[in-house]
């Protein structure tokens, strides 16, 4: 996908930003370590604590093994997990692969998030060794379901990824 958005000719492919949202958040965490050349990563609710929930026998409070047993895959609010899914969460080193990233990062999160828990998320900060900086919003949950909490994250991205990424 990067390589499509940099061959597009009103693309500077200097200035690029990810932002990524839950497990969406821990991925673009880790395509920034591994991708060269990205120039900001904003991460929203990073779900890190899957790996830990799934390693110890349980996701979401249920056990993915029996649901698989019983169903061939994972719900996960509505999302399919296959067991190879379940099996890669399980053995994913969340704050070491997305370590070696050196630049900008932004966390938003809240702190009614009741799935992934804000101590999952100070632990990125341990792990990124100065360059993150931490916003814990308050009574936002892990949808950001209200209008308010909604505008907060959304503008709080908009002026992080203006002061990174705009020349």
């Amino acid at each position: 996908m990067l390589a499509s958005v940099r061959s597009l000719g009103f693309v500077d492919p200097g200035r690029i930003g990810l932002v990524g949202m839950s497990m969406g958040g821990v991925v673009a965490g880790i395509v920034a370590a591994e991708e060269p050349g990205i120039g900001a990563l904003c991460l929203w609710s990073p779900a890190a604590v899957a790996p830990f929930e799934i390693g110890g026998g349980h996701l979401k409070g249920r056990s993915p093994a029996a649901e698989i047993e019983e169903k061939g895959y994972f719900d996960a609010d509505g999302h399919r997990m296959s067991p190879a899914l379940v099996e890669d969460i399980a053995g994913l080193d969340v704050y070491g692969r997305s370590a070696p990233y050196r630049g900008p990062v932004q966390i938003l999160h809240g702190d009614k998030d009741d799935i992934a828990p804000p101590a999952y998320v100070r632990r990125y900060l341990d792990h990124y060794d100065g360059i993150a900086e931490l916003e814990i919003v308050e009574g936002a949950d892990h949808a950001w379901g209200t209008v308010p909490h909604r505008t907060t994250l959304h503008q709080s991205t908009l002026r992080f990824l203006r002061r990174h990424l705009q020349s």
